[in-house]
């Protein structure tokens, strides 16, 4: 609703009006309670964002949609009626669920285009086939990493027959129905050679021969051709260690170790006193280890391990260098804040990547070239070229009036200003009506491209 307060009316009557527009509307559209206002709402978010066409199709009924689930429907519906038009988006409204079995299991296969590697729910998996490996999966809409075992997968799919391939297997508490087909093995799938449909064709006996023998090098003991998808990328896209003089690992060591050293570093006693305290709301004990808890940017409550002085060189290139990818000091300080703490964590990782040898020898070079100077073009016709601007909002005058439009010759300089109550397009015309009929149509006006200047009717 763009309604504006009329000048010379109080804010009083401009509520009112308001009440009596929105109370017409709901009326209109039968929204008695807070969930009918709800869908209201979302419903008009939709319509902001449905296209042309669409809002031209409906043009009767538009303005009676109030149910947002009835309006996504007419938007799905409409939007397959467009791809059926052309054959070849045609293709693009195939289901992407079809039956399969997974390990003599029968299970629903989901074709994910958004996934790399196959997932497969653990109670389908063989718990034999375990390779021992193991591959890190982000989750969907966040940034959280999830370290989940890989397992062969004997994937049986209609008209394509058997696949062998692997999957990342989900936790027993995550409760998935289906197999997740991911892009390695659909490119596998892919690339399968298609024979032609034979229609109305003769075969002789040396064909039928030479094809029978075909079949039987191709197809497995069960009768049904095999195919190997060995998700071969994976091994293909290990990362080689940055450093091979100083690969950098995982530290090895033991809690108890952890613990002692933890608990003697003298840096840390005023953390041990804060966490000692009952309800401290910066640091806790935990299982005789030393923890900060922070609040994350949604609010959440996350634990920092308290990292004594021994270990934290040894936590900087582990988060800095091989394969954290001598990222920059704004990504290394956010990896470090999200798992460890300790005093003056900043300074010393800022320390740590300003003096990083590789990151010196081929790192972004910190000083910005100056741009070259421009000649200024000389105006040496007067009235020529005009700038002009708004100031304000000042101190209203007797006429209600808070803005000015100023406006000045760039040849001589010549000055002059208007004054208006708004900065609505409307009034800024009139003044520059006014200007033009004293100093003249300019052949160039310049401005700041503000949108009171750069609307149509401007």
């Amino acid at each position: 609703m763009n309604f504006q307060r009329p000048q010379g009316t109080l804010w009083k009557d401009l509520i009112f009006d308001l009440r009596s527009y929105l109370d017409g509307w709901l009326g209109t559209l039968e929204v008695k309670d807070f969930e009918g206002l709800t869908d209201l709402m979302i419903t008009d978010q939709l319509k902001k964002r449905a296209s042309p066409e669409m809002k031209e199709k409906f043009l009767d009924s538009w303005s009676k949609f109030c149910d947002p689930e009835i309006l996504a429907e007419k938007m799905i519906t409409n939007r397959c009626a467009e791809l059926t038009k052309n054959r070849d988006l045609g293709s693009s409204c195939e289901p992407y669920v079809r039956k399969g079995r997974v390990d003599e299991k029968g299970i629903a296969i989901l074709r994910d285009t958004g996934a790399s590697i196959d997932l497969a729910p653990s109670k389908v998996v063989d718990p034999n086939s375990f390779i021992g490996g193991f591959v890190w999966v982000k989750r969907p809409l966040s940034n959280d990493l999830a370290c989940l075992p890989l397992a062969n997968i004997r994937l049986e799919l209609p008209e394509m027959g058997v696949v062998n391939t692997k999957a990342a297997v989900l936790e027993k508490s995550v409760n998935m129905g289906h197999y997740l087909l991911g892009n390695q093995t659909q490119l596998i799938i892919d690339q399968k050679e298609i024979e032609p449909k034979q229609i109305n064709a003769v075969v002789t006996h040396a064909q039928t021969a030479r094809l029978q023998e075909k079949r039987r090098e191709t197809e497995t003991p069960g009768g049904k051709e095999e195919l190997s998808a060995e998700i071969t990328t994976i091994d293909a896209y290990e990362l080689s260690e940055a450093d091979a003089e100083n690969p950098v690992g995982l530290i090895k060591v033991s809690r108890e170790v952890f613990k002692d050293t933890q608990k003697k570093d003298p840096s840390l006693a005023e953390c041990w006193k804060k966490g000692e305290k009952d309800n401290n709301e910066e640091f806790e004990i935990e299982r005789e280890l030393l923890f900060r808890k922070f609040k994350d940017h949604r609010r959440v409550v996350r634990k920092q391990l308290v990292i004594p002085v021994e270990l934290r060189l040894e936590i900087l290139k582990l988060c800095h260098e091989g394969v954290a990818a001598h990222l920059g000091t704004t990504k290394t300080k956010d990896k470090m804040l999200r798992y460890y703490f300790w005093p003056n964590i900043i300074r010393d990782t800022e320390e740590f990547v300003k003096t990083c040898h590789l990151c010196q020898k081929v790192g972004k070079s910190g000083e910005m070239k100056k741009a070259p100077l421009k000649l200024v073009p000389i105006i040496s016709e007067v009235f020529a070229r005009l700038n002009v601007d708004i100031v304000g909002p000042l101190p209203e005058s007797d006429n209600r009036n808070k803005y000015l439009l100023t406006a000045m010759c760039l040849s001589s300089k010549y000055p002059d200003a208007i004054p208006l109550a708004d900065v609505k397009f409307t009034s800024i015309i009139d003044a520059l009506i006014q200007v033009f009929s004293r100093l003249g149509f300019p052949r160039e006006l310049q401005m700041d491209l503000g949108t009171n200047f750069t609307s149509e009717l401007t």
